[in-house]
């Protein structure tokens, strides 16, 4: 549980993504076992709704007619419920996934009877069942300390937005808006500050989605208006203020602490950015601009989240100059390697960087790539190596097949059946 807009559902089905949701088994004629199972509940909180919603489900994965069978409104829920139970256990079902919990609030039920309902859906289904809702579900889980108990079970999660007073949820905030900074299509590159990160955190209050709308936001008005295209601190607020003024009022709840305030905004309505976007698409459509994107974008999807990180450490932890630390980081970086180790990446460019002390960059890259170029130059070779035979042989005028074959690396296949004969 927790408030919109902090990923719930998005993570959890990227999670679920990871297993396959129907597995056939032909050692055992063909069975369908189901892996797991997502359903939203139903708005209008209906109990009925929610079990021919996984009628509907399971039909959809396997090509059943269970709706059919078991989804008539005339059924009870006890009926229906054991029908889910049933075709849990035919089809081996391992996990229940029930997004959109506080759509119950809406349900014409009192609340200990919805929370009854949902125990025995635990007990007589016999799977696992996980209930995602905003805090709005409050009020359904809630209760005396024994039904609480039994409607969360041991793993309730409380997934609350990232707190500026908490030390370690501001460590995880700065850890999260650096890895959506690499996702910048600006011209310039704007380095990330402590100013920066306040300001982002004062017009979000830590919530994920409207943080990356809000990023989203304030490239377009740069790319459409500024003519450095940099990304300012004042630039956020400005466009805070115009693109989040539907949900400001909740924001303001937040910041202000007051609870009574709070509890007039349970939620935190959906907020689209298309009206936005749509406001500065004629400017962002401009050709000068298209180009001018396309060029950023090239340049940032090269540049690898480990070239990002040991520029930004370069900067933030050494101080070194912006400019410097790219350059150093990206001539340290091996972009073909598998594996690398930032902190030796690190080390290396800030080695570099304090050379630049003595002498330009320029001189000292001028240099890398002279000793860069006599290295190209100067192939190295194994002993009898393929690449040396073939480079002798245009030397000689002579295929390179032929001088493989006389070198004994292209077999002759009609030798294998004089052998064998």
């Amino acid at each position: 549980m927790g408030p919109s807009g902090m990923g719930k559902t998005t993570n959890l089905k990227n999670i679920l993504d990871l297993y396959p949701q129907v597995i056939v088994h032909p050692e055992h004629n063909g069975a369908y076992q189901i892996v797991w199972i997502k359903i939203d509940c139903p708005h209008a909180g209906s109990l009925k709704g929610l079990c021919i919603d996984v009628f509907k489900e399971i039909d959809r994965l396997i090509g059943t007619n269970y709706f059919k069978k078991f989804g008539s409104t005339r059924n009870s829920e006890d009926y229906m419920l054991a029908q889910v139970a049933q075709l849990a256990h035919t089809h081996h079902l391992g996990m229940l996934v029930i997004d959109e919990m506080q759509n119950l609030v809406n349900a014409k039920r009192r609340k200990d009877d919805l929370l009854n309902f949902l125990v025995k859906m635990d007990n007589i289904i016999g799977v696992p069942v996980i209930r995602v809702g905003t805090n709005e579900a409050y009020p359904i889980l809630q209760g005396n300390f024994r039904n609480a108990r039994r409607g969360t079970g041991e793993g309730g999660v409380l997934w609350d937005r990232m707190k500026q007073e908490d030390e370690d949820e501001w460590d995880e905030w700065k850890f999260f808006v650096e890895g959506m900074w690499k996702y910048q299509w600006t011209a310039e590159y704007t380095v990330l500050t402590d100013e920066i990160y306040e300001a982002l955190y004062f017009e979000t209050q830590g919530i994920i989605d409207l943080v990356v709308k809000l990023f989203k936001m304030v490239q377009w008005r740069a790319i459409a208006e500024a003519e450095d295209e940099i990304i300012t601190v004042d630039l956020i607020h400005e466009v805070a203020n115009e693109g989040l003024y539907l949900v400001k009022p909740m924001l303001e709840a937040i910041r202000s602490g007051d609870t009574e305030w709070m509890l007039k905004y349970k939620d935190i309505a959906p907020l689209s950015t298309v009206e936005y976007q749509n406001k500065y698409a004629s400017k962002l459509q401009s050709e000068d601009l298209k180009e001018t994107r396309r060029l950023a974008r090239k340049q940032q999807e090269q540049q690898s989240p480990i070239l990002t990180t040991v520029i930004l450490k370069l900067i933030q932890e050494l101080n070194v100059d912006a400019l410097l630390a790219k350059q150093c980081a990206e001539k340290v970086f091996e972009p073909k390697k598998k594996q690398h180790n930032v902190q030796d990446l690190v080390n290396e460019a800030y080695a570099l960087s304090l050379q630049s002390g003595g002498g330009s960059f320029a001189e000292i890259n001028q240099d890398n790539q002279k000793k860069s170029t006599k290295a190209k130059l100067e192939p190295k070779y194994q002993e009898n190596d393929m690449r040396l035979i073939v480079a002798e042989a245009q030397k000689l005028g002579i295929s390179a097949h032929d001088a493989l074959k006389e070198a004994g690396f292209i077999k002759n296949p009609i030798d294998d059946f004089i052998n064998i004969n």
